[in-house]
């Protein structure tokens, strides 16, 4: 019998051809701050590029390569220390995939990138461009007001890379577009600042916006309320543009608003009066009983489709807590406050109260409650003191407007017994 045999012998040497070229991106490639990133780049048309020198060098920098893959081999020298151990060779070569991959992406890594392929006969080369992504401050807003009675808002964000884009939306998340302008400058480690300008009339919106991005999933947001802020933070508001012709409003607001509170006083004396006159017998301080039903209802008021912000005084913009959209808004909270927040209890029955873990001496003080829906909105102000020894917190509560009504403090919170630095409480 006889039996055939096949043996398959490997080229152990693809030819070469005359001329090749280097396909790499037309645009710049992208990445964010420590990562990794791959920079493309293969021959045409296809064959090995084992017996090829690879060497990739930033521009003007050939002799110093950032990485040099030469007689079949990565060269250890000459090579750049700052991309020592950071560097490699990605794809097979075995078909013309010289692709280098970029680690632990640093600011200093940015621009181009020469990609040089060279036979004994020919080379050619491709340039590729890399962009680091920073994502920079939360944005800082302020108002002042101008003489027409219009709003000029700044927003200011520091520490970007690229330059982002700005954008200002009104409540209803419809985009401003007029009206504004931007300014960018770099500081000394080449990041971006922006500043943007919006002339606003209050009467448009409640509230405007503005958001900082370097994509939809790369953006900062910061907002104001410039009627509600320009009545509790009077006292401390920027120097308005034109204060020559702006006194006379104010001289103005402030007569309305004593002759306001006068007819208010009054009224009340009057309702009082006549309150007493209808139920002579009845003890000062009691209230009509309300039905059991009535009270159940009041209980059970669903907050579920609210917008619920909890904040510390005079910092509205920078949020400890946000539920907004029918969930919580984690980019839209203060860096020290993030995963130590939470609502706890039932929002379908109408309880917005925030957990804060691992309290700290920082964490003394007022927290406001700040609930709105449409054009209605009241907020409440819990007082929070930590003590140094091992001993429960005092936390204190009071309710302007009868936002919620008091209960006994054993009863509305619920704070762990362990010590300062990390005890958990409910607010």
């Amino acid at each position: 019998m006889w039996a055939w045999m096949f043996v398959s012998v490997p080229f152990c040497h693809a030819e070469v051809p005359e001329t090749f070229s280097l396909l790499v991106p037309d645009g710049p490639v992208s990445a964010k701050l420590g990562s990794s990133v791959v920079l493309s780049c293969s021959l045409s048309p296809s064959f090995s590029a084992v017996e090829l020198e690879v060497r990739w060098h930033r521009p003007n920098k050939f002799n110093t390569p950032v990485l040099l893959y030469k007689d079949q081999k990565i060269q250890e020298s000459p090579v750049h220390p700052q991309y020592r151990d950071r560097v490699s060779l990605i794809g097979s070569l075995e078909e013309g995939n010289v692709s280098l991959k970029l680690e632990n992406i640093t600011l200093s890594d940015r621009g181009d990138y020469d990609c040089h392929v060279s036979s004994v006969t020919w080379y050619d080369k491709g340039v590729t461009s890399l962009t680091v992504n920073v994502l920079g401050s939360e944005p800082v807003l302020s108002f002042t007001e101008t003489a027409q009675g219009n709003l000029n808002v700044t927003c200011v964000s520091d520490g970007w890379s690229p330059a982002p884009t700005v954008t200002w939306r009104d409540r209803k998340e419809k985009e401003i577009n007029k009206n504004s302008d931007v300014i960018y400058s770099k500081d000394s480690e080449d990041l971006v600042s922006v500043s943007s300008w919006l002339l606003f009339s209050p009467s448009e919106s409640e509230w405007i916006s503005c958001s900082v991005s370097l994509s939809d999933q790369e953006k900062r947001e910061g907002r104001v309320l410039p009627l509600r802020s320009k009545i509790s933070n009077s006292a401390t508001q920027p120097t308005i543009l034109e204060p020559t012709a702006s006194k006379p409003s104010w001289r103005a607001f402030t007569v309305m608003l004593v002759i306001s509170l006068l007819s208010i006083s009054v009224l009340f004396i009057l309702l009082f009066i006549l309150y007493k006159k209808r139920d002579p017998q009845k003890p000062v301080g009691t209230e009509p009983a309300v039905p059991e039903e009535g009270k159940e209802k009041e209980r059970r008021r669903s907050a579920v489709e609210l917008e619920v912000s909890w904040y510390r005084p005079s910092k509205f913009n920078t949020l400890v807590l946000l539920y907004k959209d029918l969930k919580i808004q984690e980019s839209s909270v203060d860096p020290q406050y993030r995963e130590r927040v939470s609502l706890i209890g039932s929002l379908e029955e109408g309880n917005v109260s925030q957990k804060l873990e691992n309290i700290t001496q920082s964490n003394r003080g007022e927290y406001e409650s700040y609930v709105s829906r449409g054009t209605w909105y009241d907020k409440g102000t819990t007082s929070l003191s930590v003590n140094d020894s091992d001993d429960l917190p005092e936390v204190c509560w009071y309710r302007p407007n009868k936002f919620h009504t008091p209960t006994q403090l054993n009863n509305e919170t619920q704070i762990q017994q362990t010590p300062a630095e990390t005890q958990a409480g409910s607010l």
